[in-house]
């Protein structure tokens, strides 16, 4: 069975990669990116993720984190992460986590080396400084294009 990250994952790495805040035509571009996959309706997924995760959503499930926010409103396109000091823990599904964790320790086997459990200090990563420093070396990433 392949790990792989879920529709919110790659939103919020999308988002964080980002700084927390951004335009969704950046998140049509990278969410799928970092997904690995861009499906005929990956516009109306990375849009139902944003606004399923979502409080400030009309159509937000309360059975979901509320992960996301509209800081200029609705209607002005802009989402941002609730929250800029979230860890990988706080957002990234079990799943995303173990995709994640698998990719680093093959690219970075040296940021996980000497820690008695890497998923752990994954897990207690800042999610904006993960994403800025580490996504872009990962294949996810990298091979996307």
């Amino acid at each position: 069975m392949t790990l792989q990250l879920r529709w919110v994952d790659a939103v919020a790495l999308a988002l964080a990669k980002h700084g927390g805040k951004t335009h969704l035509n950046k998140l049509y571009n990278d969410a799928p990116r970092i997904y690995g996959k861009r499906p005929a309706t990956f516009e109306s997924r990375v849009r139902s993720t944003l606004e399923s995760h979502s409080s400030d959503s009309d159509t937000f499930d309360p059975n979901n984190k509320d992960l996301f926010t509209l800081p200029s409103g609705k209607g002005c396109g802009v989402w941002a992460l609730r929250d800029t000091s979230w860890t990988i823990d706080d957002v990234i599904t079990i799943y995303g986590q173990f995709a994640l964790l698998t990719e680093i320790t093959k690219v970075y086997p040296s940021s996980m080396s000497g820690h008695a459990n890497p998923g752990l200090k994954l897990k207690g990563s800042n999610l904006i400084e993960f994403a800025q420093q580490l996504l872009p070396g990962l294949p996810l990433w990298m091979n996307a294009d």
